[in-house]
């Protein structure tokens, strides 16, 4: 004990404290819920604060502050400038994506981007094509989640990484289902606040317990013995900064947040608001990993384990300090989960079910969708506990699956003038196939897949849009 507290003690009361938020944002969300606009875009009435807060701490999930937090312990001081390519593709993304896309759901009455790329090409066959690689993609970084969250639950709590997953996947469950888009982005607002103040406090824990910032420049060149000979090559590190950064522009979480802007003028906001606050954790997260070369200089720690050991460890935080960096990272792997939890189900139904069935009925539309999305939290929480990899290799294949399949039909659904259903279909086609090929070739170990995947699928698109259709 230190104080009158432990630090287990104070994380369980914090926990409680947020899930009585949660509980409460999921009843307000369910009362504001009236149809499924409501239930899927909040019925496009939220402003740019709200949007840009949820938007960054959508993104800025566990896979944050436990993978790419960790990530530098292995490739080293290459890896910060992922920061500055993720800040890039934010602007981008409000910028040039969301202003047009805002418009273009409203103009096709689309609540899901299936269903934006189907009624933008006219082909119902694009939209189901387009949900299926949505729901594969939300489960792979779904389950990259649930592997940080949960053995961060498991190193502070002793729960066992079974039982860590499951308390995250109720939770989560919980407010997503009964109120949806708009009890998601009212609890982004929260988690987001939580996760600023949390890379402050963790920074500075790791500072303090590396020995102060004059040891962060020998960890630039101190290398651990067993990553010496088996450092990541170029194209590599630079492939899954490309990966993760991509999705920003194409992945529907994210997207997403763009169909409930209220209206053009809270693009703006939005945009200053996101950058701002993912500007502030990230230069103060990417050199956690190398710091964790001078805490660990052995190199014999999993890269995604540092920062929960760090919280974990008794004696290397403040109690106070280390419940609250565990709270945060709750609160981080809810923040990203609910938005692709929503966007699953979501598309599962209107995009799939639906659309396959032939029918447009609403009739217990959001019911349906609540249900689905219980279904695919508990199917994607199973397959987390034994992951099919880590949770950067997790997070980065769904941004490639995402920038490989959708990045030519999102590209010239906007802004081009041919919008060829063939040339959509052939894009998204040969893009998944190329990165599932590419991903077992010899070549990914030297190149990252999403490189030639992705601009394969633009070739395709170009080449098929070129070939006049037959009459």
């Amino acid at each position: 004990m230190n104080g009158h507290f432990s630090a287990d003690e104070l994380s369980l009361l914090f926990v409680v404290l947020y899930a009585a938020f949660v509980v409460r944002q999921a009843v307000v969300g369910r009362e504001q819920t009236h149809n499924e606009v409501d239930f899927y875009v909040g019925g496009r009435r939220l402003g740019g604060i709200a949007l840009g807060f949820s938007f960054f701490a959508t993104f800025a999930s566990t896979n944050s502050y436990v993978g790419l937090a960790g990530q530098s312990y292995v490739v080293g001081p290459a890896w910060l400038l992922l920061a500055g390519v993720l800040l890039l593709f934010v602007f981008i993304s409000w910028r040039w994506i969301a202003p047009r896309l805002r418009i273009q759901s409203e103009e096709l009455s689309a609540l899901t981007i299936p269903e934006s790329l189907g009624k933008r090409y006219t082909s119902n066959t694009l939209r189901v094509a387009t949900a299926v690689i949505v729901v594969a993609a939300s489960v792979f970084y779904m389950t990259a989640i649930f592997r940080g969250i949960g053995l961060t639950i498991d190193a502070f709590w002793h729960t066992g990484y079974e039982a860590a997953v499951a308390i995250v996947l109720v939770l989560v469950v919980v407010y997503t289902a009964a109120g949806g888009y708009i009890s998601v982005v009212r609890t982004d607002i929260l988690q987001g606040a939580v996760m600023i103040v949390a890379s402050m406090l963790l920074f500075w824990a790791v500072v303090d317990r590396a020995g102060g910032l004059a040891k962060l420049a020998p960890a630039f060149t101190q290398v651990p013995a067993p990553f010496a000979a088996n450092q990541p090559t170029l194209g590599i590190i630079v492939g899954m900064m490309f990966a993760l950064s991509i999705k920003i522009v194409v992945e529907p979480r994210l997207l997403s947040r763009f169909y409930g802007l209220r209206d053009l003028a809270a693009v703006r906001t939005g945009m200053v608001t996101s950058m701002s606050a993912l500007f502030v954790v990230l230069i103060l997260l990417m050199p956690i990993g190398l710091l964790g070369r001078i805490l660990f200089p052995d190199g014999s720690v999993d890269p995604d384990t540092i920062v929960p050991t760090i919280i974990a460890s008794e004696g290397w935080v403040h109690p106070a300090v280390a419940a609250f960096l565990f709270l945060a990272l709750l609160a981080a792997s809810m923040s990203s989960i609910d938005s692709v939890l929503l966007v699953a189900a979501t598309t599962f139904h209107r995009d799939i079910v639906r659309l396959t069935r032939g029918t447009s009925e609403l009739k217990h539309t959001v019911r349906q969708t609540r249900i689905l999305t219980i279904i695919i939290g508990i199917v994607t929480a199973l397959i987390a506990i034994r992951p099919p990899g880590g949770i950067i290799a997790l997070t980065s294949f769904s941004g490639a699956l995402y920038s490989a399949c959708l990045m030519a039909p999102m590209l010239f659904g906007l802004y081009g003038r041919k919008r060829s259903q063939r040339a959509a279909l052939a894009s998204l086609g040969i893009g998944a196939a190329s990165l599932l090929i590419l991903t077992v070739a010899p070549v990914s170990d030297a190149l990252h897949p999403i490189f030639l995947a992705t601009a394969l699928s633009l070739l395709a698109f170009v080449l098929v849009s070129a070939i006049p259709a037959r009459t």
